[in-house]
Protein backbone atom coordinates (compact mmCIF):
# COMPACT_ATOMS: atom_id res chain seq x y z
CA UNK A 1 0.00 0.00 0.00
CA UNK A 2 1.15 3.52 -0.73
CA UNK A 3 0.68 6.33 1.14
CA UNK A 4 0.20 9.43 -0.75
CA UNK A 5 1.02 13.59 0.69
CA UNK A 6 -1.38 16.27 0.20
CA UNK A 7 1.90 17.59 -1.23
CA UNK A 8 1.39 15.29 -4.98
CA UNK A 9 -1.93 16.80 -5.86
CA UNK A 10 -3.09 20.19 -6.53
CA UNK A 11 -6.22 21.57 -5.05
CA UNK A 12 -9.68 22.66 -6.65
CA UNK A 13 -10.65 26.01 -5.58
CA UNK A 14 -13.73 26.67 -4.07
CA UNK A 15 -16.64 27.70 -5.95
CA UNK A 16 -15.52 25.85 -8.81
CA UNK A 17 -17.95 23.89 -11.14
CA UNK A 18 -16.44 20.48 -11.72
CA UNK A 19 -19.15 18.95 -14.47
CA UNK A 20 -23.08 19.06 -15.28
CA UNK A 21 -25.35 21.92 -16.14
CA UNK A 22 -28.05 23.73 -14.62
CA UNK A 23 -30.15 23.23 -17.82
CA UNK A 24 -30.13 19.99 -17.31
CA UNK A 25 -28.75 19.10 -20.81
CA UNK A 26 -25.57 16.52 -20.03
CA UNK A 27 -26.08 13.02 -20.00
CA UNK A 28 -24.75 10.99 -17.05
CA UNK A 29 -22.09 9.72 -19.39
CA UNK A 30 -21.08 13.71 -20.14
CA UNK A 31 -20.67 13.94 -16.28
CA UNK A 32 -18.67 11.37 -15.47
CA UNK A 33 -16.07 11.90 -18.65
CA UNK A 34 -15.84 16.19 -17.03
CA UNK A 35 -15.14 15.04 -13.92
CA UNK A 36 -12.44 12.43 -14.44
CA UNK A 37 -11.14 15.02 -16.91
CA UNK A 38 -10.90 17.34 -13.98
CA UNK A 39 -9.65 14.60 -11.59
CA UNK A 40 -6.92 13.60 -13.90
CA UNK A 41 -5.97 17.89 -13.97
CA UNK A 42 -5.10 17.26 -10.32
CA UNK A 43 -3.64 14.10 -8.94
CA UNK A 44 -0.78 12.71 -9.45
CA UNK A 45 -2.41 9.22 -9.21
CA UNK A 46 -2.71 8.87 -13.20
CA UNK A 47 -2.73 5.09 -12.96
CA UNK A 48 -6.70 5.75 -11.48
CA UNK A 49 -7.45 8.20 -14.40
CA UNK A 50 -5.79 6.13 -16.97
CA UNK A 51 -8.39 3.36 -15.29
CA UNK A 52 -11.28 5.07 -15.44
CA UNK A 53 -10.75 6.47 -19.00
CA UNK A 54 -10.31 2.83 -20.23
CA UNK A 55 -13.20 1.55 -18.57
CA UNK A 56 -15.49 4.58 -19.80
CA UNK A 57 -13.94 3.93 -23.64
CA UNK A 58 -14.21 0.39 -23.57
CA UNK A 59 -17.38 -0.19 -22.06
CA UNK A 60 -19.14 3.11 -21.99
CA UNK A 61 -22.73 1.44 -21.34
CA UNK A 62 -21.50 -1.10 -18.49
CA UNK A 63 -19.23 0.45 -16.17
CA UNK A 64 -19.46 -0.24 -12.51
CA UNK A 65 -17.28 0.98 -9.50
CA UNK A 66 -16.55 -1.35 -6.55
CA UNK A 67 -14.76 1.45 -4.50
CA UNK A 68 -13.39 5.21 -4.43
CA UNK A 69 -10.16 4.31 -5.86
CA UNK A 70 -10.40 1.72 -8.76
CA UNK A 71 -12.88 0.63 -10.84
CA UNK A 72 -12.92 -2.90 -10.95
CA UNK A 73 -14.47 -5.32 -13.81
CA UNK A 74 -17.09 -4.23 -16.16
CA UNK A 75 -20.89 -4.84 -15.85
CA UNK A 76 -22.61 -6.71 -18.83
CA UNK A 77 -25.85 -5.03 -18.08
CA UNK A 78 -27.21 -1.71 -19.86
CA UNK A 79 -27.80 -0.24 -16.15
CA UNK A 80 -27.69 3.56 -16.77
CA UNK A 81 -27.00 3.54 -12.88
CA UNK A 82 -23.42 2.43 -13.37
CA UNK A 83 -22.29 6.34 -14.86
CA UNK A 84 -23.99 7.27 -11.07
CA UNK A 85 -21.81 4.72 -9.42
CA UNK A 86 -18.43 5.93 -11.38
CA UNK A 87 -19.49 9.84 -10.43
CA UNK A 88 -19.40 8.68 -6.83
CA UNK A 89 -16.27 7.03 -7.10
CA UNK A 90 -15.12 9.84 -9.24
CA UNK A 91 -15.99 12.38 -6.90
CA UNK A 92 -14.70 10.66 -3.78
CA UNK A 93 -11.48 10.48 -5.28
CA UNK A 94 -12.04 14.74 -6.06
CA UNK A 95 -12.79 15.27 -2.44
CA UNK A 96 -9.27 14.17 -1.86
CA UNK A 97 -8.22 17.60 -3.89
CA UNK A 98 -10.57 19.92 -2.29
CA UNK A 99 -9.05 22.59 0.07
CA UNK A 100 -10.07 22.97 3.47
CA UNK A 101 -13.59 23.60 5.23
CA UNK A 102 -14.43 23.01 1.54
CA UNK A 103 -17.24 20.08 0.09
CA UNK A 104 -18.31 18.79 -3.09
CA UNK A 105 -21.73 18.77 -4.05
CA UNK A 106 -24.72 18.14 -6.53
CA UNK A 107 -26.36 21.03 -7.19
CA UNK A 108 -29.04 22.32 -9.25
CA UNK A 109 -27.65 19.30 -11.57
CA UNK A 110 -23.81 20.58 -11.20
CA UNK A 111 -21.18 19.11 -9.48
CA UNK A 112 -19.83 22.16 -6.98
CA UNK A 113 -17.36 22.93 -4.67
CA UNK A 114 -18.91 24.61 -1.84
CA UNK A 115 -16.96 26.31 1.12
CA UNK A 116 -18.57 25.78 4.56
CA UNK A 117 -17.95 28.00 7.60
CA UNK A 118 -17.06 26.21 10.26
CA UNK A 119 -18.54 28.05 13.70
CA UNK A 120 -15.68 26.43 15.69
CA UNK A 121 -13.17 27.94 13.95
CA UNK A 122 -11.11 31.65 15.41
CA UNK A 123 -12.72 34.36 14.15
CA UNK A 124 -10.97 37.68 13.60
CA UNK A 125 -11.60 41.17 11.97
CA UNK A 126 -8.55 40.93 10.19
CA UNK A 127 -5.44 38.64 9.20
CA UNK A 128 -2.84 37.85 12.24
CA UNK A 129 0.92 37.97 11.53
CA UNK A 130 1.14 35.46 14.21
CA UNK A 131 -0.09 32.23 13.94
CA UNK A 132 -3.13 31.73 16.03
CA UNK A 133 -4.18 28.37 15.15
CA UNK A 134 -3.72 26.12 11.58
CA UNK A 135 -7.21 27.65 10.23
CA UNK A 136 -9.33 30.79 10.47
CA UNK A 137 -11.98 33.12 9.26
CA UNK A 138 -11.76 36.86 9.22
CA UNK A 139 -14.96 38.51 8.78
CA UNK A 140 -14.48 42.03 8.06
CA UNK A 141 -16.38 44.98 9.03
CA UNK A 142 -19.01 44.33 5.21
CA UNK A 143 -19.17 40.54 6.35
CA UNK A 144 -17.17 39.64 3.70
CA UNK A 145 -15.36 35.77 5.44
CA UNK A 146 -12.12 34.87 4.12
CA UNK A 147 -11.11 31.22 5.04
CA UNK A 148 -7.19 31.27 5.93
CA UNK A 149 -4.49 28.51 6.13
CA UNK A 150 -0.85 28.87 8.17
CA UNK A 151 1.74 28.43 5.44
CA UNK A 152 4.55 27.08 8.41
CA UNK A 153 6.90 27.63 5.61
CA UNK A 154 6.44 31.01 4.83
CA UNK A 155 5.21 31.55 8.02
CA UNK A 156 2.20 33.64 7.24
CA UNK A 157 -1.83 32.99 6.52
CA UNK A 158 -2.64 32.18 3.17
CA UNK A 159 -6.36 32.41 1.57
CA UNK A 160 -8.24 29.63 0.86
CA UNK A 161 -11.81 31.31 -0.14
CA UNK A 162 -13.61 33.99 0.32
CA UNK A 163 -17.12 34.53 0.67
CA UNK A 164 -18.21 38.11 -0.83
Amino acid sequence: MTITVRNEFETIPAWTRIAGSSHETWTDREITCEMIKVLSEVTSRTNICNEFWKQVAEEPDSVASESRLAIHSARESKNPDHWIEIQDAVADEITLHLPAYCYLTMKNNEWQVIPFIDKCLTQLDETPETYQDDHILVVNDHGNITCMEWDFGAEKYIPIWNMT
